[in-house]
């Protein structure tokens, strides 16, 4: 599925958070996920997403099991201005990114808001509809 470009975001596979992080999943989500944050998560992907680069948690996450995955340089940390991929599995579509094995459908939703006038995506914004939360 994809999700939504913030600046910056450290993204990495759930694959990886399942293997590595202490706890698994849930404790993963327990720690970086709460109400109105501006961490995604997908079927494929985890994002976590921060004012500054700096300001990510590297240290803790390192801590917590992740190490063996920044030593491999499996994650990527994806910036709004000038998003590009530096991982094999991960795709960019300013303003959405998304696993390689997102679906097909997917993509073509994440494709279609991006053609949008902004005009368009604050008449849905105020119908509810946030075109950029994650996309199912």
């Amino acid at each position: 599925m994809p999700v939504y470009i913030h600046l910056p975001n450290l993204v990495f596979t759930k694959s990886d958070i399942e293997q590595h992080y202490k706890g698994g999943l849930e404790a993963f989500r327990e720690r970086f996920f709460w109400k109105d944050c501006n961490n995604q998560e997908d079927n494929e992907i985890f994002a976590i997403a921060a004012m500054n680069p700096d300001e990510l948690p590297v240290d803790e996450l390192k801590e917590n099991g992740m190490e063996p995955v920044f030593a491999s340089e499996n994650y990527d940390v994806v910036h709004r201005y000038g998003a590009k991929s530096n991982v094999e599995w991960l795709e960019i579509k300013q303003p959405f990114m998304w696993h390689i094995d997102c679906s097909q459908k997917q993509k073509d939703k994440a494709i279609d808001v991006t053609k949008m006038t902004m005009d368009k995506i604050m008449e849905e914004s105020e119908k509810g509809n946030n075109l950029f939360n994650v996309i199912k």
